[in-house]
């Protein structure tokens, strides 16, 4: 006797979920940006930490076409990869 091979089709019923959508102050988020950013280095507040913070906050500005630039915290510490490079504030 031979073994038969049963290729079964089985249909997942898949239903819509409507996700919530929230709208957040981009004044208040700039805000809390800004504190994060502006903490001395710890074991907590790394430089990922911060430059995490900024990656964030850039796309979320850029898309809401809210982006009006940053400073340096300190101009004479500044240099790309440093931890003076992501002390920055945002402007609103």
């Amino acid at each position: 006797m031979k073994p038969f091979l049963y290729l079964c089709t089985i249909k997942l019923k898949t239903t819509n979920i409507m996700k919530a959508k929230k709208t957040v102050n981009i004044s208040d988020l700039i805000d809390y940006a800004n504190i994060m950013l502006a903490l001395p280095t710890s074991d907590f507040v790394t430089f990922g930490y911060k430059d995490g913070i900024i990656s964030m906050l850039e796309k979320i500005l850029h898309e809401a076409k809210a982006y009006k630039g940053f400073m340096f915290m300190n101009n004479d510490d500044c240099k790309i990869n440093t931890f003076g490079h992501v002390s920055r504030k945002y402007f609103k």
